[in-house]
């Protein structure tokens, strides 16, 4: 991959394993920790494989941008612009997709370059339901000449996109989630949940560990999110009375807390039939169940996964509709507002399926 002008010269070099296969992610760090500097008036990074994430129209702009994103938050302003390269093979692995700069307010102030650049990887990768590379930042004094250059890439999956709750028409997605992740970070425990939950939503959404490993991992972090929720944030239940509870439970409260329906979607016949044969009232029992058999390995509960005829289509189908639940617990734990992509819908057309969160506060 290479950039460029008007961004400047940069490349990132692909090692393959071997001749015939590339790495489905990578990463390198040179320098694992960014110093403040009091020169800096600006930063500027090169996001690898970012969210269709358009922007408005830049006006008068014969450049390689097509859109841009502004938002301002406490003492910094950030800015994306969209990459335009009609040369670009959509087949690549990995390419460049837009330029975000972060310009601060007050020359001297010291920001959290550290920080910044954590919740932007967080924000974009969770909307893309993959890891978004972003690679730098490169350091500009307030006259604009490039004061330092961080040799950095953080971790970044290929192509093509993967599976996710964001969707590009919807304006004003980045702007408000970077803002609620950015605000999490000064509640420890609330931002700690917040990276693990979204760290293995994206592996789940990956299919780590194939489809039944990340049904294992998706059960993993709806548990993690309701210890929070209902024990540590709103203490509705003591530390001995939360782990007395079935993990359908805990998984329930925590959705309840939330208007987040558990129900099982008309659409996945399959997955009715299952629940239907042994008894299984909505998508958490369903996940427990499966979860279990899987886990705990009694030759029985396998057997009843894994000589199922529609086994394979039942676990896809549960994987599918399970992280599009744990996405939007990771969002209301976050305090998000915004439109969701509705998986459990049956619609023709994907703009369908766009709703306001289930949680959504009413500001009438």
């Amino acid at each position: 991959m290479s950039c460029g002008d008007p961004v400047g010269a940069m490349s990132v070099n692909v090692t393959a394993i071997n001749k015939n296969k590339t790495r489905t992610f990578f990463s390198g760090h040179v320098v694992d920790h960014i110093e403040s500097d009091s020169l800096f008036d600006s930063i500027k990074y090169l996001v690898i494989n970012g969210p269709g994430l358009h922007g408005k129209f830049i006006q008068g702009s014969n450049s390689i941008y097509k859109g841009r994103t502004e938002t301002k938050i406490d003492g910094f302003e950030i800015v994306i612009d969209q990459l335009s390269d009609k040369k670009k093979n959509v087949r690549s692995p990995f390419v460049f997709t837009h330029v975000i700069e972060v310009k601060f307010k007050n020359i001297g102030s010291n920001p959290d370059i550290d920080l910044i650049d954590s919740i932007l990887h967080k924000t974009l990768s969770f909307m893309c339901g993959r890891w978004v590379g972003l690679v730098g930042p490169w350091g500009y004094s307030e006259t604009g000449n490039l004061n330092r250059v961080f040799p950095r890439v953080t971790m970044a999956s290929m192509n093509p996109p993967g599976l996710s709750w964001y969707y590009s028409m919807v304006k004003g997605t980045f702007e408000e989630l970077f803002r609620c992740l950015y605000h999490a970070y000064n509640d420890p425990k609330r931002y700690e949940v917040l990276t693990t939950g979204i760290g293995w939503y994206i592996e789940a959404e990956q299919s780590a560990g194939l489809i039944d490993g990340s049904i294992v991992l998706q059960q993993a972090a709806l548990e993690t999110l309701a210890w929070f929720e209902v024990v540590e944030q709103r203490g509705l239940c003591s530390v001995n009375g939360f782990k007395a509870l079935p993990a359908s439970d805990k998984i329930r409260l925590l959705l309840s807390l939330y208007s987040i329906p558990t129900s099982l979607p008309a659409k996945s016949i399959e997955l009715n039939a299952y629940a239907k044969e042994f008894n299984l009232d909505d998508l958490i029992c369903v996940l427990v169940d499966v979860r279990n058999a899987l886990v705990h390995g009694m030759p029985k509960k396998v057997e009843k996964l894994l000589s199922r005829p529609t086994g394979s289509n039942e676990r896809i189908d549960l994987w599918y509709q399970i992280n599009g639940l744990l996405a939007q617990a990771i969002l209301a734990t976050a305090g998000y507002q915004g439109k969701i992509i509705c998986r459990s819908l049956d619609v023709e057309f994907i703009q369908s399926a766009i709703k306001d969160v289930p949680w959504k506060r009413n500001e009438s």
